[in-house]
């Protein structure tokens, strides 16, 4: 879209800013004046009348949900927790898993599990795709590797490197504001998932 002539590829400065201090706030602003972004949980509609934004979802703030004890609530969110990762787990070929041995990955890692026992999901060549630190006070390979060790999982593991090359090759390729290390990090996972197959994870 920035090869379109009318396009106004002026940068706007305010959201270089929030880009540069990993702190966006505009919901459909960009780099650019003359090109907008979908608000989250927008559609947009073209036709002979011109652009139509619409909503397509919404959380309902006053609705609230009464079970009678604590133990209906943990049911209630076991069964869609289970749901949540089953309906994802399709695919042609193996089905892999981030795992950084926090709690929300290793519960998806163990609602995996759980799910194979069932017979719910194929489990063939499930393996999990971890950054680790070694040395670094934020290395969380300790949790990983007794997530892979429970569930007698293959754990691939990528170490992160600074490179300045990457960042640039990122601004270069999207014409974006690659801002965070998180952003060059990812393209080392994805070719390890890749080399090894998986195409969901």
């Amino acid at each position: 879209i920035l090869q379109v002539p009318s396009v106004d590829t002026t940068p706007q400065e305010g959201i270089a800013a929030e880009l540069l201090a990993v702190e966006v706030t505009s919901r459909d602003e960009t780099l650019y004046q003359g090109v907008r972004r979908l608000p989250p949980a927008h559609y947009l509609v073209v036709s002979a009348q011109g652009l139509r934004c619409q909503r397509y979802w919404d959380i309902d703030l006053d609705r609230q949900i009464r079970f009678r004890n604590p133990q209906e609530y943990a049911e209630r969110f076991f069964d869609l927790f289970h749901e949540a990762v089953r309906c994802r787990m399709r695919s042609l070929g193996p089905v892999g898993a981030e795992l950084s041995g926090g709690v929300d990955s290793s519960s998806v890692v163990g609602m995996a599990q759980h799910l194979f026992g069932e017979g719910h999901a194929a489990s063939a060549g499930f393996e999990t795709f971890s950054w680790v630190f070694p040395g670094a006070k934020c290395d969380e390979s300790a949790y990983i590797n007794d997530v892979v060790r429970m569930w007698k999982l293959r754990s691939n593991t990528v170490v992160p490197r600074a490179d300045a090359r990457r960042f640039a090759d990122k601004v270069r390729e999207s014409r974006y504001l690659v801002t965070d290390a998180i952003g060059a990090w990812v393209d080392a996972r994805l070719d390890l998932q890749r080399a090894r197959g998986f195409r969901v994870v």
